[in-house]
């Protein structure tokens, strides 16, 4: 089967499109046709990013939509703030030897172009929440900045320590079924742990044990507070 004619439209204006797509999915990237819905416990159709956005070009291969996507100024001004973020933010790191991945080295030369086609939609799509999370990761670094040269080890290895504790930011890892937890005590002094609840990912006071002291490479050397056996107090 011969492919459908393409339907060319300015690189930035797809990126818009992106965004209001994210924006109308409630600023998330919803992939299927379908999400879980927590109050009815039971799955329920939804309008995907992708098809949001093939619609708004003017493809119906997905199918229609009843209400098509308004694409505002606000929705092209964070498409070009998200360009250059992405952008720059992919040269600094193959400029420092970074590993950068193959998705985003795509996306990256994507909105490098001047122009976009219908088939372009699966990757731009996925601009909204790649930028989102380029910033977050780059306000995690300068929150770490400001107590990398101040923070201390606290307590004792082995000994119990209390923590009036401040998230800075937290990652599930999938192969440990468990959440990296990194943060502050009241001091700026670095701390952190591994939980396997939810509760325990956001601020509040703890209380656990000393597992160890280290200096975290991947944090330009900060001294950190290893816990475990962490506790909500």
């Amino acid at each position: 089967m011969a492919r459908a004619p393409q339907i060319v439209v300015p690189t930035r204006e797809l990126a818009a499109i992106a965004f209001a797509a994210f924006r109308t999915n409630g600023n998330r990237m919803l992939k299927s046709e379908q999400e879980f819905d927590p109050v009815s416990e039971s799955f329920v159709d939804c309008i995907s990013n992708k098809r949001y956005m093939a619609t708004a070009m003017g493809n119906n291969y997905y199918g229609k939509v009843e209400q098509p996507l308004v694409v505002t100024d606000e929705d092209r001004a964070a498409a070009n703030e998200a360009i250059t973020l992405v952008q720059n933010d992919t040269t600094m790191k193959l400029l420092t030897g970074r590993r950068v991945s193959e998705f985003v080295m795509n996306l990256v030369a994507l909105i490098g172009r001047d122009t976009a086609n219908q088939y372009d939609v699966g990757i731009m799509a996925y601009l909204p929440s790649t930028a989102a999370r380029v910033k977050e990761a780059q306000e995690v670094q300068e929150q770490i900045a400001t107590v990398a040269y101040s923070s201390q080890y606290q307590g004792q290895v082995g000994a119990k320590l209390t923590v009036n504790f401040t998230k800075i930011e937290s990652r599930y890892m999938q192969q440990y079924n468990c959440y990296l937890v990194f943060g502050t005590d009241e001091h700026g002094n670095c701390i952190r742990y591994s939980t396997s609840k939810v509760e325990l990912t956001e601020s509040g006071k703890i209380v656990g044990k000393v597992r160890e002291h280290i200096e975290d490479n991947y944090r330009n050397g900060v001294q950190v507070t290893v816990m475990n056996y962490v506790k909500r107090v």
